[in-house]
C-alpha cells in the first residue's frame, strides 16, 4: 500500500521534525488535530508555530520512497479552526 509521508515544520527552532506516515491528507490533519487538541502539547500551545507538510510517499510492499514535490497543507492552527477544534477568534 502506498502511504503518504508528511512533516511538520516549526518556525521557532527553524527544522523540521522526523516524518509521519498516513494514507490521506484528512487523517493526517485528523493526527494533528489529536495531538494539539489539548493546551498541554506543544502543539496545542503554539499552534501558529508548527506548519503541516506532505513530502512524499512510501510503498509498504518494496520500502520504497518516492519523494514528491513539498505541499503545504495548513498551519497547525488552521486546522485545529477548520476542525472546530479552536474558535476561529483565537
Amino acid at each position: 500500500m502506498i502511504k503518504k509521508i508528511y512533516t511538520l515544520y516549526d518556525i521557532k527552532i527553524e527544522c523540521y521534525h522526523f516524518p509521519f506516515f498516513g494514507i490521506t491528507d484528512a487523517e493526517a490533519k485528523r493526527t494533528i488535530s489529536a495531538s494539539a487538541s489539548t493546551e498541554q502539547s506543544l502543539l496545542g500551545k503554539y499552534p501558529e508555530d508548527y506548519t503541516l507538510y506532505s513530502i512524499g510517499e512510501y510503498d509498504d510492499e518494496t520500502a520504497g520512497i518516492k519523494n514528491t514535490e513539498k505541499v503545504y497543507l495548513g498551519t497547525v492552527k488552521e486546522i485545529l479552526t477548520e476542525s472546530g477544534i479552536l474558535p476561529r477568534n483565537r
